[in-house]
Parts: C-alpha cells; structure tokens; sequence
C-alpha cells in the first residue's frame, strides 16, 4: 500500500532509534501514537511531551485547515501544562461575543443551521462531525468578520470582540449551550401573555451576550427558532459572568 499524503517524515527512527513503518491512511485517527508524535516532530509542532494521541490528531488537523490557528492552540496548551494540567483556560467579557460572531458569520452561518437540522442536538453539542472544531481554529484565527460587534447598540460599547482569548472546542460548544440557553428563555418570557414590552432586552436578565445573539437573528432574518430550541440549565459555564451584572439599560440611556 502507498504512504499516506499527509506523512512529512523523512527520517522515520523514534527516540529508542526503532524504525517506524509509515501510515497508509491519511485518516489520522488510524495513525499509531508513534507516528503521530513522529508528525508532529516533522512538522515542528513544539507539542507537549505526554499528550494524548486524540490531541494530537486534533492539532495535525487544524495545522491541515489553518497554520495560524493551530499556533494559538499550541500555545493555549503550552500555558495549560505550565498551570497544571486540568485548569479550564477562563474567558473574558469579548469571548462570548466572539464565538456568536464566528457562528454567525458567512462560512459558518448554513452549516451551523444545517448541523443542528442533520443531528440531534446531543450531536451537535458533541461535535457532530469537524463543525465544533472548526469553529475553534477560526475563533483562534485573525479575521476581521469576527473582530467587530454588529449593532451600535449602548449596551455593547465596552465590548470588542477582537480582544478574546483562544478556547478548545469542547470549551466553546458550553459557551454555546449557555448563551442559547439563555436566549432561549428571553424567548419565552417575551412570548409570555401580559408581558407589556416589545424590547427584548428587558426579558433578558442584563445579559448583553443573549441580547446580542438576538441581534445577530435580526440582521440575520434566520435562525431564531434553532437558537430558541436550545434550554439548557441556567449558567451551565458563565465561569467569568461577563453577561451578568450590567444595569438594566433603559430605552432612554440606549441608541
């Protein structure tokens, strides 16, 4: 059988010096542990010493989609060791915004949809094929659709999504469920009868980053439903509580 495309090893010798025999498939999920660690050292990927072959897989994959961002995801992992291993990396008020940016934007905006049409929703939130780690390559890249908050609204004035911080895909698919499950919730209140408002800000709790993702299914004119149907418990991953504690603007103090 032929060596796979994707194996750059020239010098295929481990650090016991033992030879190691070439993969034939460029599925790197079928790659020895060996042989990933081999690419990874090709490819000078400084990849901490004892990890895992699923992250490995996972950083070769994302240096194949986008060089730049598997950068950040090395360095993200590279801080994580430093402080001990299981610590989450934090976030900060722009991440959020970030992220619904991202979702939102033109490449991602009909995959999103179609994903959460295709699959389960437990799927989606799993992964669902490449979709949740894609999203966290182009949340690590630099582009400016993703730099800039869409409505000029008062209560986004400190925001600025360019100065986010970097997080795994299993760390935004939480940021995720927490926001549309929010969302949904604002949804609900203002459908409720005898509710004597037609701002949806004042249904959503102080919360600009649920407010947001209600601004981005007007400019969008979609989506509304798909992220309404999501209701997950309440601040499931609000580790930093960027969207609480704002006051609770008023249509005066708003543009």
């Amino acid at each position: 059988m032929s060596v796979s495309a994707k194996w750059t090893v020239t010098a295929p010798l481990d650090a016991r010096k033992r030879t190691v025999s070439p993969p034939t498939s460029d599925d790197y999920e079928q790659w020895t542990l060996d042989q990933l660690k081999m690419e990874c050292t090709a490819r000078r990927l400084n990849v901490v010493k004892n990890t895992r072959k699923q992250e490995r897989v996972k950083l070769l994959r994302a240096w194949d989609d986008n060089k730049d961002g598997v950068e950040l995801l090395l360095q993200r992992q590279r801080n994580k060791s430093k402080r001990g291993g299981d610590e989450e990396e934090k976030r900060t008020k722009n991440c959020m915004f970030r992220l619904l940016n991202v979702l939102f934007s033109s490449h991602f905006f009909d995959a999103f949809l179609e994903s959460g049409n295709q699959l389960r929703r437990d799927q989606l939130d799993q992964g669902g094929s490449t979709f949740w780690r894609d999203v966290s390559v182009a949340f690590s890249t630099s582009n400016p659709e993703y730099d800039d908050v869409i409505s000029d609204d008062a209560v986004f004035e400190s925001v600025n999504p360019a100065e986010a911080m970097s997080h795994l895909a299993a760390k935004l698919q939480r940021m995720w469920r927490e926001v549309s499950g929010n969302f949904a919730r604002a949804e609900a209140g203002s459908k409720v009868s005898g509710q004597h408002s037609n701002d949806f800000w004042d249904f959503c709790n102080g919360r600009a980053d649920v407010f947001y993702l209600h601004k981005w299914c007007e400019h969008r004119q979609a989506g509304r439903e798909f992220c309404a149907a999501n209701l997950y418990p309440k601040n499931e991953d609000d580790s930093t509580r960027e969207g609480e504690g704002r006051p609770q603007t008023t249509k005066s103090n708003r543009k």
